[in-house]
């Protein structure tokens, strides 16, 4: 029995530890509560942070003393302009909308955004309240950069966010090695953890010894302050992108994660939160970029491109079933290519099937390489986390469905891959208003007819500019041009030219479209179309000289490019364009001050570079044209033709040690290269201090270069004459630069050919071909 009792008391004894410990840490948390302190989780992100912070809202002062909160000058390029009171009223509902660019109301503008629409709506509410609405959807903002700007917008009283989120997840690159590395259940008690108050103080205390720093954690990739906007950078383009399947599972956790802390945000200031599930077209848009499988052999490739084209033909010409064996054939070669689900979905489409139709087309989505669209599993993400924390859901692309053609989502309520038509924004803005009063968030008193909103509606349509709405689908037309969607920027184009009119604008998109097309001669008239329109166009001038110049009318281009930089002196492209010209001209040395006022202007990219450091070397200047040749290698280390280029450069500047360094990374990288192993032979075999083991690694190159040609470039022949000469095989050496000389003179390479007679005739009396290096 003393025993039984022993060990009940040394329960009891656990029990009353464990109490107390659980009731020391609810002290401590109660405590810091007090204090103000909050969870970590409420206000920092564990896979990324920002370089810095910018608030979207500033305070100003009217005459009156008034203070105001009102959209920062340097935000207003991602933003548009809100005003609102400092101090909110005590009958005033402040309601944030939050998301990317269809909240942001894209490409129309903010008065026909779902915000707009909601703030005329809900004055039909009971005067109860007076209630505000605050557009702050930012152009490529994505999920985490909404929250973070949650973190600021909660110190402005909110009663709703209502959050529209889920497109630009992939617009930004970010690695997640740090939590790729994290065991699983780790993340987990790091997330339980992270909800504590003692958790945020110690955290912060050990990481950074600073506890205002919330947005500098060194320890995850850090962003930008702003977006960078893969769709906005004439730099890249979706090409750029490339298939990573784990990359696209960790940015979807993130999604999923963001979505979560935008609640837990919210909460922590009793807001309401309405999620929104976004949606996309999926019918009449293709994907921005596909990619074959990995591995795919070379053989199998060509034979997918050719059923590809098959497939294309027979459905241009209507013949369905043809269309679909092809397609079915490329897919078995390739099953995750997404334009050919594209195209299995429009064929299916067109044959009446479409349940077949919505899988496929739901498949060329999840494909779509350069992922500008909420994905499926991430709609699916809203629908069960806001079921999971009891937080309303408007299913809006269930509501696209129901109000398109055949239940899937396409251009009747879409203009592009994600933004609302008018009709799509009203769609969106008419279901959040009976959204809000089916969860009593708003109340609308009984009286209020279907009249009344449709009076508000209207009134709203009425607002729209004509010129403004057709300039803006111009400019959504220009976009999708230049990510390469011909298609879809065509039907856009359709509906601007129809509210426009005559516009240089659309005849240059035009002529941008045909150039993408290869039909110079019909991208040169619409170009003229669009001088005819507006004679001072800078952008017109620049396009049509860059055609003409590739037509080898280089004076009327050079012409052209001079006028366009009289209009616009800062035009840093057709500074770089003007250079072409008078470089074909012979007029280098004019070229060179071009190519250079291009670069003093920031125009981006390694060709200009290239351009100039070539103008250099034509101009016996090798050191200007090394250091810019470098710098292009910088911006695109992989251009193998920069790399050849910089080697021959360092010969040209009797820097042979590192020009062969150059050549012989080339030939490591790319055995079969045969220019570089015919400079890497030439280097080796020619010079004053060559070895033995230099001429026989020379052997080698010259040999295998002139296999790859086939023995048939007058200039590989001449390299291998010349190391068959250094080795003392001079009969084999007159015999091949015999064949060189013939090779040159049928090319018409005249100073070639003149350079090999030279070299044949020392070979002729056993002499071996040494360069002067001194």
């Amino acid at each position: 029995m003393a025993k039984t009792s022993s060990k009940i008391s040394l329960r009891r004894k656990l029990l009353f530890s464990i109490a107390c410990t659980i009731g020391f840490f609810l002290i401590v948390e109660v405590v810091l509560g007090l204090w103000g302190v909050q969870p970590t989780l409420y206000n920092e992100d564990p896979y990324v942070g920002f370089s810095s912070y910018i608030p979207l809202f500033v305070e100003q002062a009217d005459s009156d003393g008034n203070v105001f909160l009102e959209t920062a000058a340097n935000k207003r390029q991602w933003f548009h302009y809100q005003r609102f009171t400092r101090n909110k009223q005590a009958d005033t509902r402040r309601v944030f909308c939050l998301g990317g660019s269809t909240t942001h109301g894209w490409p129309y503008g903010e008065m026909v955004s779902f915000s707009g629409y909601l703030r005329e709506l809900l004055a039909l509410a009971k005067p109860t309240h007076r209630w505000e609405v605050i557009n702050v959807g930012g152009i490529g903002y994505a999920s985490y950069r909404v929250a973070a700007l949650m973190e600021e917008l909660i110190r402005y009283e909110p009663d709703v966010f209502i959050i529209y989120c889920g497109h630009n997840e992939f617009l930004e690159r970010r690695t997640y090695q740090d939590i790729i590395q994290t065991p699983g259940a780790v993340i987990r008690l790091g997330a339980l953890l992270g909800k504590t108050r003692l958790y945020a103080v110690l955290h912060q205390l050990l990481s950074s010894g600073d506890l205002s720093d919330r947005h500098g954690n060194s320890a995850r990739p850090v962003l930008g302050g702003e977006v960078e906007n893969i769709l906005q950078d004439a730099t890249i383009g979706p090409e750029s992108y490339t298939r990573d399947d784990i990359q696209r599972e960790q940015v979807i956790a993130h999604y999923q994660f963001n979505v979560e802390r935008m609640i837990d945000i919210a909460r922590s200031v009793d807001a309401k939160v309405i999620l929104v599930t976004p949606q996309c077209n999926l019918r009449d848009f293709s994907p921005f970029q596909s990619e074959h499988i990995s591995g795919l052999p070379a053989g199998k490739a060509a034979t997918f491109a050719s059923l590809f084209q098959q497939a294309n033909q027979s459905h241009a010409k209507g013949r369905l079933q043809d269309a679909l064996l092809a397609v079915n054939h490329a897919l078995e070669i390739d099953g995750r290519h997404g334009d050919l689900h594209f195209l299995r979905g429009r064929i299916y489409l067109e044959m009446g099937d479409l349940q077949r139709a919505q899988v496929a087309l739901q498949k060329a989505l999840e494909e779509d390489v350069c992922a500008m669209r909420i994905l499926p599993a991430m709609q699916q993400i809203v629908g069960q986390i806001a079921a999971k924390r009891n937080v309303p859901n408007l299913k809006f692309d269930q509501l696209v469905e129901q109000h398109s053609e055949g239940g899937i989502a396409g251009a009747e309520l879409f203009v592009d891959h994600v933004h609302p038509t008018l009709a799509g924004y009203r769609l969106l803005a008419l279901n959040l208003f009976d959204f809000l009063r089916q969860h009593q968030i708003v109340v609308v008193s009984d009286t209020v007819a279907s009249g009344a909103v449709r009076e508000v509606t209207d009134k709203i349509d009425s607002r729209v500019d004509r010129q403004a709405l057709g300039t803006a689908l111009r400019n959504l037309s220009g976009m999708l041009s230049w990510a390469g969607k011909q298609a879809e920027s065509e039907r856009v184009l359709q509906q601007a030219a129809t509210l426009l009119g005559e516009d240089a604008e659309i005849y240059r998109i035009r002529g941008i479209e045909a150039t993408g097309r290869g039909d110079i001669q019909a991208a040169i008239g619409f170009y003229r179309q669009a001088l005819q329109v507006n004679p001072s166009f800078p952008e017109a001038l620049n396009n049509l000289g860059v055609a003409l110049l590739n037509q080898d009318a280089v004076d009327e281009a050079t012409g052209l490019l001079r006028k366009a930089i009289l209009v616009r002196p800062g035009y840093a492209r057709a500074h770089d364009n003007l250079g072409r010209a008078l470089q074909r001209q012979g007029n280098m040395d004019v070229a060179i001050k071009h190519y250079e006022k291009a670069i003093e202007l920031n125009l981006q990219g390694a060709m200009v570079h290239i351009r100039l450091a070539r103008a250099y070397a034509s101009r016996g200047n090798p050191e200007q044209a090394i250091r810019h040749f470098r710098i292009a290698m910088e911006i695109e280390p992989s251009q193998l033709e920069t790399r050849f280029s910089l080697g021959t450069a360092l010969i040209d500047a009797r820097d042979d040690g590192e020009a062969l360094l150059v050549f012989q990374g080339i030939i490591n990288d790319h055995p079969d290269m045969s220019v570089a192993l015919n400079a890497a032979a030439w280097l080796l075999a020619t010079g004053s201090t060559s070895t033995p083991d230099d001429i026989g690694k020379a052997m080698g190159f010259a040999v295998k270069a002139a296999e790859l040609t086939q023995f048939q470039n007058p200039v590989v022949l001449d390299t291998l004459a010349t190391v068959y000469a250094a080795v003392g095989q001079f009969e084999d050496a007159a015999s091949t630069a015999h064949k060189a000389l013939r090779l040159a003179k049928e090319a018409h390479a005249d100073e070639l050919a003149s350079r090999i007679r030279r070299r044949l005739e020392m070979f002729r009396q056993s002499k071996p071909f040494v360069r002067n290096v001194d």
